[in-house]
């Protein structure tokens, strides 16, 4: 469905113009709020008092009334029942606006502004069970007065259908404002702005997908359909424009300057050029059908008759003629947004025929969860085989960390050979291996599935932090007791080193349960980490991704099986380096020791540095090795596991 929401005033414009046509005199904005209470800002009506009412009050409508609007909008998304819509003119801030079973995949503004202070953009809502592949907010501005954009998004069905659609919401230029400038504009403002646009989704590898061998040898869809959205501020031709303009003054002008054929060009501009790319609008006004250009095409096609409060078509839904149809019964439905004062044009809901004979028994979609679990058993799996296997220079780290003085000995198993790694990896006992690797294994797993499906849903790459951030506190706070058990185990050097219960019980008697709880302010704090990894891998893998032209992720880590390795070493490597600090604090709590071992020499900067980081050495191979495999597995695994 595609709607131009029209910025949620239309109810205060309704009331206003309703006032004006009852008075025969102009009349103030104080007379006016008396006898319409709650339509405008207070503080505005009292301001400007003895001013002249018109439209534009509008603009300082009352929070009532804006909320008013918003549950109109709102309403009407609801009852519509589209699986996708497409808006234009939306107020950025106003998610409220998102109806249950709905949700935002993309705003895309580019700050023009709107009422109560909002700025105004594009947005493509999309049902819940849908999935947000990709998004893309793409500027059309071109220079022009009014600032216009598109907000894209690729969507993908629920399984088993496996039909996936890339939908732009658009917004071209045009309009009552813009069009008293249409004699110094060209004729093809509006096919520079779509001809800009198609070219920027070809260039991001999302559209028109025909040559990839990868793609076909894995049965993925051959192509992804773009589905162009929105108020095109432009009528279908000449023919169809001139019987909707005769009180349209800038028209009666040119018609008597001699202009009106350049008029009648300007004011259609853009159709031309879409159905030369192999696009079919999914509804034509009346004239299309005679007239030569466009007969064949709307010959069979659903009549709309106006879409504008002023009577002509402007708002299209076009789609590429070769992958797409309309349903069978080319259902084009018209909702009365003007008649309910939500709008001042029509919304239009056009249904499609989804194909899904292309979805194999391992298809290339998958859902957000699905994706979730596989990001997250990618990233477990490794994990606990690194933890394990580079158990020893745990061990290390942890009694480094730990030393009661600075330049004390520590007791651990000597590497000198690779025959003495094997010895440490497979014969050496050492305490908490096993009870480590089941703790790396849980947080691993319930972290990255939590990070994972923040970055498949998320509007806003914020979101992505905040959620990693919520599921990083949960396993801080659940995994510190074992954590705790764990660096006591690891500081045993006995011969025969106790065991967990033991270890356990030697805790308790010596602190009680607050020793369980040892560390948990630092842990918490250790919540940095993940944090920083993730993000940090994350925009790396975008940046190299953008930088290769190339939008799948996993089509990127199968061309580039080593590229997962890199960006994994690196973002663990800044991440421990921010982080360390912290963790050797985190070590020594809950061993029972003070923050700083004790020291002779003066406590200045430098020294705090040697103490905050030591075993810093070991921490930083150990974590950019094993990080490195654990990313590489996982994306590895992820691209094997979506595509075979």
């Amino acid at each position: 469905m595609s709607l131009n929401v029209q910025e949620f005033f239309e109810p205060c414009m309704d009331i206003v113009h309703s006032w004006e046509k009852s008075q025969k005199t102009n009349v103030s904005i104080h007379a006016f709020a008396e006898k319409h209470p709650g339509v405008l800002d207070q503080q505005f009506v009292t301001e400007n008092a003895e001013r002249r009412m018109s439209w534009i009050a509008c603009k300082n409508m009352s929070d009532l009334q804006w909320d008013a609007g918003v549950s109109l909008v709102r309403s009407v998304i609801a009852e519509s029942g589209a699986d996708v819509i497409a808006l234009q003119e939306f107020a950025v801030t106003r998610t409220d606006v998102v109806p249950p079973n709905y949700r935002i995949a993309l705003v895309s503004s580019t700050g023009e502004p709107g009422w109560k202070d909002s700025r105004l953009g594009n947005a493509i809502l999309v049902r819940s069970s849908w999935d947000v592949l990709s998004t893309e907010a793409l500027n059309l501005e071109h220079g022009e007065a009014v600032p216009r954009s598109a907000a894209c998004a690729t969507l993908g069905t629920p399984a088993p259908i496996c039909f996936r659609v890339k939908v732009c919401s658009v917004h071209l230029s045009g309009g009552r404002f813009d069009d008293a400038r249409w004699e110094t504009e060209t004729a093809q403002l509006r096919t520079r702005q779509l001809q800009g646009l198609l070219e920027s989704l070809r260039r991001s590898d999302n559209f028109q997908q025909h040559t990839s061998n990868t793609m076909k040898s894995s049965g993925r869809l051959q192509s992804i359909p773009l589905v162009l959205a929105g108020d095109f501020n432009a009528q279908l031709s000449p023919q169809a424009a001139r019987k909707t303009l005769n009180r349209y003054s800038l028209f009666q002008d040119a018609v008597k300057a001699g202009r009106e054929n350049s008029f009648l060009k300007y004011m259609t501009d853009g159709h031309e050029f879409l159905h030369r790319q192999g696009f079919r609008s999914a509804y034509y006004p009346a004239a299309a059908r005679t007239d030569h250009t466009y007969a064949s095409s709307a010959a069979d096609a659903p009549v709309i008759n106006f879409t504008s409060k002023f009577g002509a078509v402007v708002d299209f839904v076009y789609y590429p003629l070769q992958s797409m149809q309309l349903a069978q019964n080319k259902q084009v439905t018209v909702i009365d947004t003007v008649g309910r004062g939500v709008s001042d044009h029509q919304a239009i809901k056009v249904q499609f025929r989804v194909q899904s004979e292309e979805c194999h028994t391992r298809p290339y979609y998958v859902s957000t969860n699905q994706k979730a679990v596989l990001q997250g058993i990618g990233m477990t799996v490794p994990s606990m085989f690194a933890m394990w296997f580079g158990y020893a220079l745990q061990v290390r780290n942890t009694r480094e960390s730990t030393v009661r003085s600075l330049g004390q000995e520590v007791d651990v198993p000597k590497i000198r050979s690779l025959l003495d790694l094997l010895r440490v990896f497979f014969w050496v006992h050492l305490p908490g291996r096993m009870i480590a690797t089941y703790a790396v294994g849980v947080s691993t797993f319930v972290f990255w599935c939590a990070f994972s499906a923040a970055q498949s849903t998320s509007a806003f790459g914020g979101m992505q932090v905040m959620t990693s951030l919520v599921a990083a506190v949960v396993n801080a706070v659940l995994t510190t007791p074992i954590w705790a058990l764990v660096v006591n185990m690891q500081m045993d050097t006995q011969k025969i080193p106790d065991t967990w219960d033991t270890t356990v019980g030697k805790i308790y008697s010596t602190r009680g349960l607050q020793g369980f709880c040892a560390g948990l302010l630092p842990n918490l704090l250790m919540i940095g980490f993940p944090v920083v990894q993730s993000n940090i891998y994350h925009a790396l893998t975008l940046f190299v991704a953008a930088a290769l032209h190339e939008s799948d992720t996993a089509v990127l880590f199968q061309q580039w099986p080593f590229l997962a390795a890199a960006l994994g070493a690196v973002a663990t490597m800044v991440a421990t380096t921010a982080t360390y600090p912290v963790q050797v604090v985190r070590n020594r709590w809950q061993a029972g020791l003070p923050m700083t071992p004790e020291g002779s020499e003066a406590l200045n900067f430098c020294a705090l540095c040697r103490m905050l980081y030591l075993g810093y050495g070991v921490k930083m191979v150990h974590g950019a090795v094993t990080n490195a495999l654990v990313f590489m597995f996982k994306e590895q695994f992820y691209a094997w596991s979506v595509q075979g």
